[in-house]
């Protein structure tokens, strides 16, 4: 099987690839850059929480817990 040459490969850093898909869909969600940083980042911990915790119910608990919303005021650089 031959491999399509029609493809072509973009790579991206693991820590912004939500950043980026929120930058993609900007026409359909108009959100400011403010808020894409805090959802990607949102995202970003959801899904590093689903390798290990399968429960969605139990996944969403600790997604909203104190200690998560702490780590995401870090990285976005926002004070209590």
């Amino acid at each position: 099987m031959s491999k399509n040459a029609n493809i072509v490969r973009i790579t991206i850093p693991k820590n912004k690839f939500f950043r980026y898909w929120f930058e993609c869909m900007y026409p359909c969600h108009k959100q400011p850059s403010r808020y894409m940083d805090i959802y990607s980042s949102f995202l970003k911990y959801r899904f590093e929480l689903s390798k290990v915790i399968k429960d969605e119910e139990i996944l969403d608990n600790v997604l909203f817990s104190d200690d998560i919303k702490k780590k995401i005021r870090g990285d976005c650089n926002i004070s209590q």
